[in-house]
């Protein structure tokens, strides 16, 4: 139940792109183990109680069945497993689904994700895997169906742009930043002119806010 309720947690937080870590707890790795070595015993101890019976009627009569007490047993041990199992996997999808809001959140930057040290200790190396092949299946999307200057992916939905020219302010020092406008230097407080698409996945990330016109 403990990975329910770590679950339904983080499926109440909102999303931060700024604080990617403090919206998903740490993996919980020694109930994830408890967990699975419970399976484990379940199994031996469903192969226990079948096998003497297997090994009296096992091939011999294809209609026998156990008697009621082998079959509550088994019944019991199966039910066991598969509560396990999917209490499992609904802890598992719950933090993929989260990692995959921060990374669109993020505007698709995966290094800033995995250069955030507070996420970084909270997530286990197989969500970092997880995190670096969801980006590549992004980069080949994009490249693939040409979206280019067409369309960008990683741009919010929420608010859709209305100009492609746009007044941004930085809320951080940036220093050199490469964009497809060429290498702006943004300092805490300069305002600039450019091109949405440029500079898009730093607004989303909060590094830069639209100036309103």
């Amino acid at each position: 139940m403990a990975l329910i309720v770590e679950a339904r947690r983080t499926a109440a937080q909102p999303v931060d792109s700024l604080n990617p870590g403090v919206v998903l707890p740490k993996y919980n790795e020694t109930v994830v183990q408890n967990v699975c070595r419970e399976m484990r015993m379940l199994d031996t101890d469903m192969n226990a109680t079948i096998q003497p019976w297997l090994n009296v009627h096992g091939g011999r009569a294809e209609n026998e069945v156990p008697d009621d007490g082998v079959q509550a047993a088994m019944m019991m041990y199966h039910v066991a497993k598969v509560r396990n199992k999917r209490i499992l996997l609904a802890y598992v999808q719950s933090r993929l689904d989260r990692l995959r809001d921060l990374y669109w959140a993020s505007g698709g930057a995966l290094h800033h994700l995995l250069g955030n040290a507070t996420l970084r200790e909270r997530i286990s190396p197989h969500e970092v895997d997880f995190l670096r092949k969801y980006h590549e299946q992004v980069v080949v999307a994009r490249a693939e169906y040409e979206f280019g200057d067409i369309l960008d992916l990683t741009s919010g939905i929420d608010k859709p742009p209305k100009d492609l020219i746009v007044t941004i302010r930085a809320l951080t020092d940036l220093g050199d930043v490469h964009t497809d406008d060429g290498t702006i230097n943004l300092r805490r407080g300069e305002r600039l002119d450019i091109t949405r698409s440029a500079v898009e996945h730093l607004i989303v990330q909060g590094f830069l806010e639209e100036v309103p016109k």
